[in-house]
């Protein structure tokens, strides 16, 4: 092997090295939306904590003290082409969502800016959380 190759390939192993040490929220994008899922109704919201990770506070009426409580749980909302988005949390919640960047059309009749597609943990925090699926209308909130 020659001398450019080995450097070549010792610089990739470098490359290889330091990416592989940045956290993955580093890929996660602070835009802040506000999704409502209908069949069944949920509600979340995006943003960052105190410490600046990005979290979702999800609303779930099957969990207890849903209405003064949410689920607020870290989250990861990454962009994939230019107009659709996928967001993900962990367990309890195991939620994954495909937002897309179309005209949505919520129950109420108002227009919202984009559609979601998820599954979830419905009732994450009770001895009985079962997995459901569903759609519902994104906007972005400032």
């Amino acid at each position: 092997m020659t001398n450019g190759k080995l450097l070549a390939l010792a610089c990739f192993a470098a490359f290889l090295l330091v990416a592989g040490r940045a956290p993955a929220a580093d890929l996660c994008l602070d835009m802040r939306l506000q999704c409502n899922g209908f069949e069944p109704n949920w509600q979340f919201t995006t943003g960052r904590d105190a410490a600046g990770n990005t979290i979702i506070r999800f609303v779930d009426p099957e969990n207890p003290k849903w209405q003064t409580q949410p689920l607020v749980i870290r989250s990861c909302l990454l962009q994939g082409s230019p107009n659709d988005f996928e967001i993900s949390t962990a367990a309890p919640l195991g939620l994954l969502g495909n937002i897309t960047e179309q005209t949505c059309i919520e129950p109420n009749g108002d227009s919202a800016g984009f559609s979601i597609n998820a599954t979830f943990n419905q009732g994450a925090l009770t001895s009985s959380p079962r997995e459901v699926g569903g759609t519902g209308c994104c906007r972005r909130v400032e």
